[in-house]
């Protein structure tokens, strides 16, 4: 791993500069300690050949749209705005070439459109109950809940990402919360399960297992 000459890690702020100078090895290192976030990201959304495309699509638009990191966002911030992208995109033009027509991501499901998770993503059923009633959330309320639980995002970073103000950002989780509450708690009835105590140990236990 690179460091500096006093010895410590570069930054992800170095790294891209340094990746979009020509240092082929500084991309490497940004994706290695990257990658298993930004396929968390796509793991739950996308069918599972595609997630390796997207998660390599986002990385490579890092690089591409480096003069619009101006380092006064995280860098894990700018990252995940262009993984929502690309996510976007994906799920627009699956359902257009299939239905002919684009889906509105702030009501359409990952599970409307036909998308499950990529293989055995959760060894526990509970897990996988939660993955499914995720799946039944609109996009924008799923990567919503994904952020802020799984990536322990602030909501001024996910505000930025969603390009949304702050307030609305605490407005949407409690509306995604309580949606997924309900879902839950129902589908974990119908499998014969204890519904959920408190869908926010859910989720980061979900989050954790991924």
């Amino acid at each position: 791993m690179s460091t500096s000459e006093h010895g410590e890690q570069p930054s992800d702020e170095q790294l891209l500069r340094r990746w979009h100078a020509g240092e082929t090895q500084m991309g490497s290192e940004l994706f290695h300690r990257h990658f298993a976030s930004v396929q968390r990201f796509f793991r739950n959304k996308v069918v599972h050949d595609d997630i390796e495309d997207l998660v390599q699509q986002t990385f490579l638009g890092c690089l591409e749209g480096i003069a619009r990191f101006r380092g006064d966002a995280s860098f894990r911030t700018y990252l995940f705005a262009i993984a929502k992208r690309r996510l976007y995109s994906y799920l627009r033009q699956r359902t257009k070439a299939r239905e002919r027509h684009e889906p509105d991501l702030s009501v359409t499901s990952v599970h409307d459109m036909g998308m499950t998770p990529s293989s055995a993503v959760a060894a526990a059923r509970e897990h996988m109950v939660m993955l499914a009633a995720m799946q039944r959330l609109s996009v924008q309320r799923q990567t919503l809940l994904e952020l802020f639980y799984w990536e322990e995002l602030s909501g001024r970073d996910i505000a930025e990402i969603l390009d949304v103000e702050p307030a609305t950002v605490r407005t949407r989780l409690f509306r995604a919360r309580s949606e997924l509450k309900e879902t839950l708690d129902r589908m974990l009835r119908e499998e014969g399960l204890q519904a959920s105590l408190d869908i926010e140990d859910h989720l980061r236990a979900t989050g954790a297992s991924q």
